[in-house]
């Protein structure tokens, strides 16, 4: 995997001189607004940064007219525009993890004039994708592609200790065990010793156990979403190795990975691995029909991913006709759910939980083949995905739709008016409600819209512009769907709504294709929470009309 070579040559550091003052003004100015969610006004930037504020204003103008920066009214506080938003949807698209990992990696090399290696898990295995080598005259090199060992290497080591549970039983059961070197463990109850080592201490080492006279220590990568994903790791000749000298590299190795993994939370970088691919499904896991008894083993496990749904939510789909739900369990119990429901031209899935423990085991996928089952019939089936479960439902057929923000604030009277033409919606209205959603969403829910009135009529308020619903839940309460002609309706009867629930968090999840509407948001006081991934399989699903301003919330659509 790794050789020794000798290479005579010299590593000549290099100083970019070029300035630019004014770029360095304006990033000055949009980190401080970055920093102010609720705006600074000119005083406050030029105290804050320095500078004169005849100059800030002629920034902010320019930034102003190509839409990086806004204010609301003359002589108001300034934020950041919505045009950062289509900024950062950029960055996203274009990152992934070894392009946002070979900055530290390089960076890590010249520290220590060591060679460093990139590993990452591809179809459940680990895979040298990237190597930095140092030019001094005596060191390591690793060949691309070469597959890591997850019990000898220290970049094997350093992801195989952070499966799921099941995953690290089934690397014992199909493990190869013939031995690397004189001093390589193959025995199941010592590797995982080791594994439990690594996990408690943050790093691996592999002192001379694939190679003689080499050392290698390690650090694991996580996605977005705390998934193992990689590792980073320095080789370093045992001739050059001393104590010292490993109390500097696990400190700048765990500073390393500490800023790729905050790059790839920056970027939301979601890792596609299918542990699946080496026959890890768990045979032990059973899928059965959900009952009411279960509801509490659900709820648990909305707790545990700190997900907002309640009883009434889980009784929806229970009670629902044509609907349903399904659990996973094993030997411990309850570990994942998912459940359904059928609107007449649409099926829609929702509540695809899985215990942390066992994620990578499975279960999800299990779960969620038995909901498509149920569906086949069926000509379309949407869904809301998080992030870390787009790509198992790409895998089966799901395309995206369009792109979703959570946004979260404490409901504050002063922040809306009271006014407008909104009024409280009434039993007598629904019929006409029912009939326009219907147009809208393309399918027929007034048995869901019913039981959000009936649920929350405070939250529930009609004009000639359109019409707004809203649910109690665990966390926060969920205004939704919103809908209306124009976003000035939209602005007032999201208004009344959040008028009524004075002191309590809500959350609204918007489409991201709205700038204006967003933008009013953060004047407001939300902020993004997380994001969602609209996405549809099969003919006949209709797309997110222009006039929904907020969607029921993922379980409904």
């Amino acid at each position: 995997m790794h050789s020794m070579c000798q290479n005579v040559a010299c590593l000549m550091p290099t100083v970019d001189s070029h300035h630019i003052e004014l770029i360095s003004k304006t990033l000055e100015i949009v980190e401080a607004l970055r920093d102010s969610p609720d705006g600074l006004s000119l005083q406050q930037l030029a105290g804050q940064t320095g500078q004169v504020k005849s100059s800030i204003h002629r920034i902010l103008r320019s930034l102003a007219r190509h839409g990086y920066i806004d204010q609301d009214t003359r002589g108001a506080a300034y934020r950041l525009g919505v045009q950062f938003l289509v900024l950062a949807k950029g960055v996203r698209a274009a990152s992934n993890l070894v392009e946002l990992a070979q900055p530290h990696s390089r960076k890590l090399m010249a520290t220590f004039n060591e060679s460093t290696y990139i590993a990452v898990l591809r179809g459940g295995r680990g895979v040298f994708v990237d190597v930095q080598e140092t030019r001094r005259d005596l060191r390591l090199i690793g060949p691309l592609g070469a597959q890591v060992q997850f019990h000898t290497t220290a970049a094997g080591k350093a992801m195989a200790a952070f499966f799921p549970e099941e995953k690290r039983r089934a690397v014992l059961r199909h493990l190869q065990a013939a031995a690397m070197g004189p001093r390589t463990s193959v025995e199941p109850e010592r590797i995982e010793r080791e594994w439990e080592v690594v996990r408690r201490v943050g790093y691996a080492v592999n002192d001379e156990k694939t190679i003689a006279g080499a050392v290698f220590v390690a650090g694991p990568v996580f996605d977005s979403v705390d998934l193992i994903c990689g590792s980073i790791s320095i080789g370093v000749p045992k001739s050059r190795y001393s104590g010292e000298l490993r109390k500097r590299i696990i400190a700048a190795l765990k500073e390393c990975c500490g800023r790729i993994n905050g790059a790839l939370k920056a970027v939301e970088y979601i890792h596609e691995n299918s542990f699946e691919d080496e026959g890890s499904r768990n045979a032990s896991t059973a899928v059965r029909p959900m009952t009411a008894d279960d509801i509490p083993a659900g709820l648990a496990l909305c707790r545990a991913s700190r997900w907002n749904q309640i009883e009434d939510d889980w009784r929806v789909f229970l009670e629902s006709p044509g609907s349903g739900c399904f659990v996973a369990e094993n030997e411990r119990g309850v570990l994942g759910t998912a459940a359904f429901l059928r609107y007449d031209k649409l099926a829609w899935i929702a509540l695809m939980l899985v215990d942390a423990r066992e994620r990578g085991s499975g279960a999800g996928t299990q779960l969620l083949e038995h909901v498509l089952a149920q569906l086949r019939d069926e000509g379309a089936a949407g869904l809301d995905a998080t992030p870390a479960g787009e790509p198992l439902y790409r895998r089966h057929g799901f395309v995206k739709a369009h792109r979703l923000l959570r946004m979260k604030s404490k409901a504050d009277r002063p922040r809306f008016k009271a006014g407008g033409a909104a009024r409280p919606m009434a039993q007598a209205d629904l019929p006409q409600v029912f009939a326009r959603d219907r147009e809208i969403f393309g399918a027929d829910r007034s048995w869901l819209l019913q039981a959000l009135f009936r649920r929350a009529p405070q939250c529930a308020w009609i004009s000639t512009e359109g019409y707004c619903f809203g649910r109690p839940g665990h966390l926060y309460t969920q205004i939704g769907p919103i809908v209306a002609e124009r976003e000035a309706g939209a602005r007032d009867l999201a208004s009344h709504s959040l008028f009524a629930q004075h002191g309590r968090p809500c959350v609204i999840d918007a489409p991201d294709s709205a700038p204006g509407w967003l933008s009013w948001l953060e004047s407001a006081g939300f902020i993004e929470e997380r994001p969602f991934i609209r996405m549809h399989r099969g003919a006949g699903a209709k797309p997110l009309s222009p006039r929904v301003y907020g969607i029921a919330g993922p379980e409904f659509g």
